[in-house]
């Protein structure tokens, strides 16, 4: 398993869409926050300052006074300032989802696009993380690189019809359910007593593209100890480009916690060969972009997660690759650095 650089005008496109992208998002999320109205209702010879919610429901913040005014003509201004805003770039975004589809740069599917959008329009992005293979998009994004499967692509294929996350309570999991029903009606649950046992919901659509939810268990049953020490270390926040274009935000592991992960899957006696092989020269392979293609990462304590993270993840291990790994200089173009996906996808 290697990796490929990618084309220099790939890379300039990529981070062009990424900071349009967060620059919109930040837009939006000042929009929502100007949503509703105020305005000025007459109660017995008195004007009061009302705020009226998006739902309707209405707020009295004080009779008329210079205090009130001045919140009144800030409220407005801001309103019409974020709305403009988010009106430009909106604009912004649609081009570059043109030129990113027309240069076919993003291979994430579609879906995962569309779900991953969901879960930061539903504010979920702090209680649900992605994790497994697909949590590669974000690191292949932030490295400039393409991962390339030589023979063995296990991790590929499972990325693309695969989206593990992490939930850490109930009622995110519950949320995130409603959303995938939203988003693809032909969501369905799969109930199989293994996966309930495990902590586990299977949600598969009539594709055959499979969102695995796994809770975090307080009391640790399940998968629940494993959990809270992979997401007890620091999240990895990466814009990631989808095979239609358009572009979502990705929070998923730190990829040194990613790699620690897959250390130890390498090293449990249950696995099978290739599985545990498979693991190893990925978590290496993870390492050696951190090392050579991302800026210098903060360093991992024992402070980040809550009370209830355990101290691993702050201790990763220093693996020393050896030899530089010989890995392809040629830039193939862009028809073949998106097969694995688009082979599966249909390129949409």
């Amino acid at each position: 398993m290697r990796y490929d650089d990618l084309p220099d005008y790939f890379v300039r496109q990529m981070r062009e869409a990424s900071t349009i992208f967060t620059a919109w998002r930040a837009a939006d999320a000042a929009r929502r926050e100007h949503q509703g109205s105020m305005r000025w209702k007459r109660v017995k010879e008195t004007d009061y300052l009302i705020k009226t919610s998006r739902a309707g429901r209405q707020r009295s913040l004080g009779p008329r006074s210079a205090a009130t005014a001045a919140l009144h003509a800030r409220f407005n201004a801001g309103k019409a300032a974020a709305r403009e805003r988010y009106r430009a770039l909106s604009d912004a975004m649609r081009h570059q989802r043109h030129v990113n589809k027309a240069l076919r740069i993003g291979h994430v599917p579609t879906l995962w696009i569309q779900i991953l959008n969901a879960i930061s329009d539903g504010g979920l992005t702090a209680d649900l993380t992605v994790i497994g293979a697909a949590s590669t998009y974000a690191y292949e994004a932030a490295g400039a690189i393409r991962i390339r499967g030589d023979g063995d692509g296990a991790m590929l294929a499972e990325r693309c019809g695969r989206l593990q996350l992490a939930a850490a309570n109930r009622d995110a999991a519950i949320a995130l359910l409603a959303l995938l029903r939203k988003i693809d009606d032909t969501f369905s649950m799969r109930d199989e007593r293994r996966d309930r046992a495990a902590g586990a919901i299977f949600a598969v659509n009539r594709r055959g593209m499979e969102v695995e939810l796994v809770l975090v268990h307080a009391d640790g049953s399940g998968r629940g100890d494993e959990l809270r020490d992979l997401l007890g270390g620091p999240k990895f926040h990466q814009p990631v480009l989808g095979l239609n274009g358009d572009m979502a935000a990705m929070v998923t592991l730190d990829p040194r916690v990613f790699a620690l992960q897959k250390f130890r899957i390498a090293n449990q006696l249950n696995r099978t060969a290739p599985e545990r092989a498979g693991a190893a020269l990925l978590a290496r392979m993870i390492l050696a972009v951190v090392r050579e293609r991302m800026p210098p990462p903060p360093a991992i304590t024992a402070d980040h997660g809550d009370r209830h993270a355990a101290a691993p993840p702050a201790r990763i291990p220093v693996v020393c690759i050896g030899e530089r790994e010989q890995r392809s200089r040629v830039h193939r173009g862009p028809a073949q650095f998106n097969t694995p996906c688009r082979q599966r996808h249909g390129g949409a």
